[in-house]
């Protein structure tokens, strides 16, 4: 059995304190840059 997801996609924290300052100012994944680096795994069939 198999899934029609092919990648999966998220981010690595960089900066743990700066993100959650961020987050609970309110702040949305936009003002996360320089703090996270994206990450795409594609998933083998």
């Amino acid at each position: 059995m198999g899934t029609p997801v092919t990648i999966l996609s998220g981010v690595v924290v960089l900066d743990p304190a700066e993100i959650l300052r961020r987050v609970s100012e309110g702040g949305g994944t936009r003002s996360f840059k320089g703090h996270v680096r994206k990450l795409n795994l594609p998933l083998r069939r």
